[in-house]
């Protein structure tokens, strides 16, 4: 399990039956609107997809392993935030801390966004 910065929601980051590495949201600190019903991601640019539920959402699709770089690559994280998809690599920096960069474009172009993800054992309550 993965807790993002800001400590606003826990991911679960595994091997797909495909082989490549996903992750999804597990536990969020806030899982419903001020109305009392859960959020929706209604930030989704598409109209099909905004009644779909964070909790639970794949927010990281399609990684791949790349053992020449030690870094999971090839994949995208998806922000419910703003409905924006965007390139991404990932990379522990040490044993608890996971590097996560998501972008626009090439990765060396420099049009993205660094975060650093903190593991955990255990699904929050």
């Amino acid at each position: 399990m993965m807790k993002p910065s800001k400590e606003k929601s826990q991911v679960r980051i595994h091997k797909a039956t495909n082989g490549k590495y996903v992750g999804e949201i597990v536990w969020l600190k806030a899982p419903k609107e001020t109305n009392g019903k859960e959020k929706l991601d209604k930030n989704n640019p598409d109209p099909k997809l905004q009644s779909r539920k964070i909790m639970g959402l794949q927010i990281l699709k399609d990684f791949s392993y790349d053992a020449d770089n030690d870094e999971w690559s090839e994949g995208t994280i998806y922000n419910p935030t703003s409905g924006k998809t965007y390139n991404c690599y990932m990379k522990f920096e040490n044993s608890k801390s996971l590097k996560i960069r998501g972008y626009i474009g090439a990765a060396w172009m420099g049009l993205g966004k660094t975060a650093v993800w903190t593991k955990e054992e255990t699904v929050r309550k």
